[in-house]
């Protein structure tokens, strides 16, 4: 099983979606980081977050990259230069839909 965050509408479904983690990394890495951290918005079966909170969730991934490095976890810090480098994308893509305040991220 794999954590990946993803673009979602109700009736719609799923419109955007990348991995974050393989579930078994997420739960032994990821959520250890976020305890230590405190993060509130990027956590696996968390409240989803919408693009208001993307500055936000961008910040906790700095937050999270430093951590990375410090304890040598490269896997993790690979994905989460790719995240930051994702999501300002999608933002790109979607925040200008006329329905942009009826999509959430999850995770």
């Amino acid at each position: 099983m794999a954590v990946s965050l993803s673009l979602y509408k109700d009736g719609l479904g799923i419109l955007f979606d990348t991995p974050v983690s393989v579930e078994k990394y997420y739960h032994d890495t990821w959520d250890k980081a976020n305890k230590e951290l405190g993060i509130k918005l990027f956590i696996a079966y968390g409240k989803p977050f919408r693009f208001d909170d993307i500055p936000e969730v961008l910040d906790e991934l700095t937050r999270l990259k430093s951590w990375a490095e410090i304890n040598e976890h490269s896997y993790m810090s690979d994905r989460i230069d790719e995240l930051m480098e994702i999501i300002p994308q999608i933002c790109d893509e979607y925040s200008s839909r006329e329905d942009a305040s009826e999509l959430y991220f999850y995770l």
